[in-house]
């Protein structure tokens, strides 16, 4: 996938900024190609895939377009009821006691402020979209489809007959560096032969956020396949909001990610096939350090290589711009699912 960067920050509480129309500066300040070829408003074919990554303190939205480029959109910052809330659902295994119009009217809330700021920058409608996060139970997803009917929104990934509603942000990540992913996809069946023959990789997926530290080992041939996760350990107090300043409690703050990484590696009895980078600081260069010595440690294997899969501006929006590769393609499945239902009267339909 190609990507153009287009950053635009806002809060839950206001719209996004966005600069005049002129080529955009990503976080990082690196040169982007030109984006005034986006177009503005979308018809059905046109209408771009779109993407948000729901993290414990902010969502990241991306949208795909039809000619194949990935353009970031926005960042929402969460307001404390987001972010009390995606901090409950990370910390517990069960379904909230709270009851459930309330978490859901929160997050519906967000979803309406991310929905005006997104629709702001496209200049054209967002009714649905492919939501990324991290593991849910069932209990949770509910809740959220429950938020996205109270919105008026809906999720590419839910179809009649299935009770689907989110992708994982590890296989979305994954898909955001082009891994998992057939490249012959414009026919459904086509794509799903070629993914069928793609090898069953350990994957190693590190997390560091604004308000926690997570790493997850999980089996992947593609990105629509969800296998049980083999290993996931987060800690909340590892999150780059908490990182001291100071030398003596900072080199304790690194001690217990590298333990995590240790632990999380520990049963695999070689090197993962690869590493992927997510969170708003993934590419920080202290964290860098503290995973490669700690794979080192275990494994005895130099990974700088593999953790440069990830380029360093990519960290933050991986999961978004992956998501927003799965939800194009899967209107592009459905849209075709449509036509050929109307053509011969057999309905089908895709993930």
């Amino acid at each position: 996938m190609k990507f153009i960067a287009f950053f635009v920050f806002g809060a839950a509480s206001a719209r996004a900024v966005h600069s005049p129309q002129q080529q955009q500066v990503p976080i990082l300040g690196e040169a982007v190609e030109d984006v005034s070829s986006q177009p503005s408003e979308a018809t059905e074919d046109a209408a771009p895939g779109i993407g948000v990554h729901f993290t414990n303190s902010y969502a990241i939205a991306s949208a795909r377009y039809q000619n194949g480029t990935t353009r970031d959109l926005v960042k929402v910052e969460g307001d404390a009821q987001y972010i009390e809330l995606m901090t409950r659902w990370m910390n517990t295994r069960q379904g909230s006691s709270l009851p459930i119009s309330r978490d859901a009217v929160t997050l519906s809330n967000f979803l309406h402020t991310l929905q005006i700021d997104v629709e702001e920058v496209l200049g054209s409608p967002m009714t649905n979209f492919a939501p990324a996060i991290f593991p849910l139970d069932t209990a949770k997803k509910q809740y959220f489809q429950d938020a996205l009917d109270l919105a008026g929104l809906s999720s590419t990934r839910t179809r009649t007959g299935n009770n689907l509603v989110v992708y994982e942000d590890t296989n979305a990540a994954y898909a955001g560096l082009d891994y998992g992913l057939c490249k012959n996809w414009t026919e459904y069946q086509d794509c799903l032969d070629e993914q069928s023959k793609l090898p069953y990789l350990d994957v190693l997926f590190l997390s560091f956020d604004n308000g926690s530290f997570s790493a997850i080992v999980k089996t992947l041939q593609s990105v629509f396949q969800e296998w049980p996760i083999h290993n996931h350990a987060f800690n909340l107090d590892l999150g780059w909001w908490n990182l001291p300043i100071h030398e003596v409690p900072r080199a304790k703050f690194w001690a217990d990610i590298h333990e995590m990484v240790v632990d999380s590696i520990s049963w695999l009895s070689r090197p993962p096939s690869r590493i992927v980078l997510m969170g708003a600081h993934g590419a920080d260069k202290e964290f860098s350090a503290v995973v490669e010595a700690a794979l080192w440690s275990v494994l005895e294997v130099d990974v700088n290589m593999m953790m440069q899969a990830n380029k360093a501006e990519d960290s933050a929006s991986l999961a978004a711009r992956g998501a927003a590769e799965m939800a194009w393609r899967s209107q592009s499945w459905n849209r075709k699912s449509r036509e050929t239902t109307i053509a011969d009267g057999t309905p089908t339909e895709h993930q």
